[in-house]
């Protein structure tokens, strides 16, 4: 498929494109970034995807399922690390994904939630491993969230400014991120920094 990227954009003809690409690759699913990329030819249909309803609103417009993917268990991470806050008397607003953080405390605290389940090497190490992606983060705090092959899950609240790192990694024993297990005082001195400025 080419010779759309000067098209005008409407939500008809996008909708029309991503239905074009669903029967074109053969699958019964919503297209990622990279499928409907290379199907395209260029970024076009992508990044009009991304800017109008993004891949979650396109798929329920269009009825389609999400691939399993990443994204899929970002959006997990980010419900429970919202809920989880809810239970502990926090006001939590999920960010779109046009913006740099997952969510926003109480107004105020940016935060970027990253999930992991445990790995395990070949030498029998186990750990969970987080994809932080910039060394100079966007949020005030990382929501840590950890999930053992029993379902328990854990949150650790971090600082942004203590990762300046692309991947995080914690053992699943013990961690130089222990400290930071369930620390809502973090949130709380941190809301209450932001109310002493003004």
């Amino acid at each position: 498929m080419k010779n759309i990227r000067r098209a005008r954009w409407s939500e008809e003809l996008i909708g029309e494109k991503l239905q074009e690409c669903v029967l074109a690759l053969g699958i019964d699913r919503m297209p990622t970034r990279s499928e409907i990329d290379k199907y395209c030819g260029d970024y076009a249909l992508s990044n009009k995807v991304a800017k109008t309803y993004g891949y979650y609103g396109w798929a329920k417009k269009l009825g389609l399922e999400m691939k399993k993917s990443d994204t899929e268990t970002g959006k997990f991470g980010e419900a429970y690390a919202a809920q989880w806050l809810t239970h502990r008397g926090y006001k939590v607003e999920r960010m779109t994904t046009r913006h740099p953080y997952d969510l926003l405390i109480n107004g105020t605290i940016k935060a970027d939630v990253k999930y992991s389940h445990l790995y395990k090497t070949k030498e029998g190490f186990a750990f969970y491993s987080f994809r932080l992606e910039k060394i100079y983060p966007t949020c005030d705090v990382y929501l840590a969230i950890s999930e053992d092959p029993h379902g328990n899950k854990a949150v650790y609240i971090i600082p942004a400014k203590n990762v300046k790192q692309k991947q995080m990694s914690m053992g699943q024993k013990s961690s130089k991120y222990d400290k930071y297990l369930n620390r809502t005082d973090i949130l709380d001195r941190l809301l209450q920094a932001y109310s002493d400025v003004g």
